[in-house]
């Protein structure tokens, strides 16, 4: 007949941990990249961001709201001089009056 080994409980632990060390350790390891590719998809995005921002440069919608004002200010007084100077050059050639 065969002969049966016995183990004590401190061997078949052993054995026992032995086998499933390489794949906790491949989990662990799964783990950790799955934690990367987060970790640089959020840097990613975060870059990308930041590029977005520079390009944008000033046209920020806070920035177009304050430049808004200067603008019609511009506007106004661009159409004002050349009123004026319409008039003067009117008036210069003598069909004003």
């Amino acid at each position: 007949m065969a002969e049966i080994n016995k183990l004590s409980a401190g061997q078949a632990l052993d054995k026992l941990r032995g086998a499933d060390a390489p794949r906790s350790k491949m989990t662990r390891l799964d783990e950790e990249i799955r934690a990367l590719d987060q970790e640089t998809q959020r840097l990613r995005m975060t870059r990308r961001r930041l590029e977005r921002n520079q390009r944008a440069g000033l046209t920020r919608p806070d920035g177009q709201e304050a430049n808004t004002g200067r603008v019609t200010k511009l506007i106004i007084s661009g159409a004002m001089i050349g009123i004026v100077v319409v008039t003067l050059v009117l008036a210069w050639n003598g069909w004003l009056f």
